[in-house]
């Protein structure tokens, strides 16, 4: 009886522990699924359109657009990755003058990724070929993910999107760092290698839990779903981009609670040509919320930016407060997306006139 007593004991101890059954796979995490062919298409519906003239606006009135479409690869074998996607579009705007990956002779298509990287371990990853500027935290987001159909003027007039070059980058779970050293060039052309060159680097922190770039798309079941969270950035520009000695900076933040997320970020960019003058500078805050848990969100946009006289660039100076808003429905899958948004844009000075943009986009991708 003792004995009986004992073995029923053993029994409890070790179904307790976990210990009884070997683990299955309804045990383990979910993975989402991976695919080496990436695939991306966003086509929108520009329902009005006041150009602002620095880049990246649809052009004026309403018409339809294909905004995106994106192919490529992205293959992984051990240590080593390989990813090369090429970008094209049917607008027939500018792009902005920090934009690049431009392929010459080919009108609005560009080779915005491809590149080989190494990562024996997590924290370090060595990549070398065409990536992401590793300056603002919305360029750090994929296209894919944005919040609202498109970034704000601030960020696409100061933050260079991707450039040719080497990129080192370091995930030490609480802190992460990307430091790269790429080429000015924004056209793949021959002087990919003498137009000049920058250094960028970013270094973010998670102190409480995991945020990454994109917090919003975090499910509910993940573990770290119900725990408040913040991140914090800086990021650092020297060298040539829009003038021999280009200087600029950001400083970024996130908060999570659940359904609700809050971003904000604040850029500036001094050029040497024009020391004298106030920096090009702006600021950008979006707080949003899931109306339908990993269904509906609804993102609200308030955004500053200021671009003296003396900035050289190719555009009008201007001084503008923006205001806007998006809703974004995600498909059960997440490979389909519709997505309605609009930004009103008051320019401070009375002799220029307003912008603004709104669109309805719809994605698909894999």
């Amino acid at each position: 009886m003792t004995r009986a007593w004992a073995l029923a004991g053993a029994a409890a101890l070790a179904a307790g522990l976990g210990l009884a059954r070997p683990a299955t796979a309804a045990d383990e995490p979910q993975r989402p699924a991976s695919y080496p062919l990436v695939f991306l298409f966003q086509g929108d519906a520009v329902v009005e359109s006041s150009p602002s003239g620095g880049g990246d606006d649809p052009t004026a009135g309403s018409h339809l657009r294909l905004r995106r479409l994106r192919f490529g690869e992205d293959l992984r074998l051990g240590d080593f990755r390989v990813r090369a996607i090429v970008e094209a579009s049917s607008r027939d705007e500018a792009f902005a003058p920090v934009e690049g990956q431009r392929i010459p002779l080919a009108g609005s298509v560009r080779l915005p990724e491809a590149f080989v990287a190494w990562r024996p371990h997590r924290a370090f990853e060595v990549a070398a070929g065409a990536t992401r500027v590793p300056l603002s935290l919305s360029r750090q987001v994929d296209e894919l993910d944005l919040r609202l159909p498109e970034r704000a003027q601030a960020v696409v007039a100061l933050a260079p999107d991707y450039r040719t070059g080497v990129a080192v980058t370091s995930d030490l779970g609480a802190m992460n760092l990307r430091v790269a050293g790429m080429s000015a060039d924004t056209s793949l052309d021959q002087h990919l290698f003498s137009s000049g060159f920058f250094g960028a680097a970013r270094i973010g922190a998670d102190p409480i839990g995991p945020m990454g770039v994109a917090p919003w798309r975090r499910r509910r079941d993940d573990p770290w779903y119900c725990w408040p969270r913040f991140s914090a950035g800086v990021s650092l520009l020297y060298g040539t981009l829009l003038a021999p000695r280009t200087l600029a900076f950001g400083a970024d933040a996130q908060v999570q609670a659940r359904r609700l997320t809050i971003t904000g970020e604040y850029l500036a960019q001094h050029l040497d040509a024009h020391a004298a003058a106030l920096p090009a500078q702006g600021a950008v805050v979006e707080p949003g919320v899931y109306l339908i848990r990993e269904r509906l969100e609804l993102v609200l946009r308030s955004a500053w930016y200021h671009q003296p006289a003396s900035a050289g660039l190719a555009y009008a100076s201007t001084d503008t407060l923006a205001g806007g808003g998006a809703l974004t429905f995600l498909a059960r899958d997440a490979h389909l997306r519709f997505q309605a948004g609009l930004e009103l844009r008051h320019t401070l000075d009375h002799r220029l006139p307003d912008s603004s943009w709104g669109i309805v986009r719809l994605t698909l991708a894999l």
